[in-house]
């Protein structure tokens, strides 16, 4: 920035005066995003661009048997897809043309399990629960491609190492921690399970903690900062920290929720697999509350979601932010 050009100092114009607060907000404005929705029952994935309410485009519509859980990874901008219906994972490179959110052809991430649920962390390690078999699984971030023979999938948690692994479904991770839901004996095993993701080389049961055991059989999670935002088997959604603690009821009014995703910002999405509509309410708050849910879109059989930010708009953005704190456009 030192070699730009810049102006000496002198008075600002009238004009000057307006066009500083313009630039900061510009620069500071929220990132274009996508909430990615799948449909197990059409067979489809469809994104919606936010703010809604919006109409979905579609990204995905051949080649899938029932895409349930989502996950994207921002850094290398590619959309995992869990697709038990055919036992795999899928991973589709995503582009945007023309303010649109588009999906290439996809790679075979997995394949052979029982995966309804995915998580990518910061560096870009894939997290799958295998639901059949009991296991939480990381497969590394390989050295290119989307995936490759020098990644192989490494089992961190089985039922065999803590009886906090039951039947487990949703999956999220941070740098340091991976939680999963259990659709099974929540109330016993964990609603919410916590572990290291990477685990002990020794008794992992004993890195293992239940973080919540509200109740029986939990769908979806996802972190919010330092909440977890995890959905019941029936009309609720709860939050809790993902340390542990009091567990807050955020909502009982909805059909059947399932997937959740938080944008990054202060918004987390929900998928009413009931009504066919997706609702967004503020998660990323220092103490967890009901909240009124705010419909912001509609899919039929709508279950995982995922969110896109444009990580082009996200450089210029901050290029705008650097340029206006130097001087360069006063």
């Amino acid at each position: 920035l030192d070699a730009l050009p810049r102006r000496a100092p002198s008075r600002k114009s009238g004009g000057d005066a307006m066009l500083i607060p313009l630039l900061v907000a510009l620069a500071w404005a929220q990132d274009p995003s996508w909430v990615v929705a799948s449909s197990p029952r059409n067979g489809r994935v469809v994104a919606f661009k936010m703010p809604g309410p919006s109409e979905p485009h579609t990204l995905v519509e051949t080649g899938l048997d029932r895409p349930e859980g989502l996950a994207a990874d921002l850094g290398r901008m590619i959309l995992y897809v869990a697709d038990p219906g055919a036992r795999v994972v899928l991973g589709f490179p995503l582009t945007l043309v023309n303010d649109k959110l588009m999906a290439d052809e996809p790679e075979t991430v997995v394949d052979n399990v029982d995966c309804h649920w995915v998580a990518v962390d910061s560096v870009g390690n894939l997290f799958y629960s295998d639901e059949l078999t009991n296991r939480i699984v990381k497969l590394p971030v390989p050295e290119g491609g989307l995936r490759g023979s020098d990644s192989k999938p490494v089992t961190l948690y089985t039922a065999d190492d803590t009886n906090k692994v039951s039947a487990p479904a949703g999956i999220a991770v941070d740098n340091f921690m991976v939680l999963w839901t259990n659709k099974q004996l929540g109330t016993q095993a964990g609603s919410v399970a916590a572990g290291y993701s990477t685990p002990p080389s020794s008794d992992k049961g004993a890195a293992v903690r239940a973080v919540s055991t509200v109740t029986d059989r939990a769908y979806g999670i996802c972190l919010a900062q330092d909440n977890a935002i995890f959905t019941g088997s029936e009309k609720y959604v709860f939050g809790v920290r993902k340390t542990g603690g009091v567990v807050a009821l955020i909502s009982d009014t909805l059909q059947k929720p399932r997937g959740c995703a938080w944008d990054g910002e202060g918004t987390v999405y929900v998928a009413d697999k009931g009504s066919g509509k997706i609702f967004a309410f503020p998660g990323s708050v220092q103490t967890i509350t009901k909240q009124r849910m705010v419909k912001v879109a509609e899919l039929e059989d709508v279950y995982g979601l995922a969110v896109v930010v444009s990580s082009s708009w996200r450089h210029f953005t901050a290029t705008v932010a650097a340029l206006v704190v130097s001087g360069w456009f006063l």
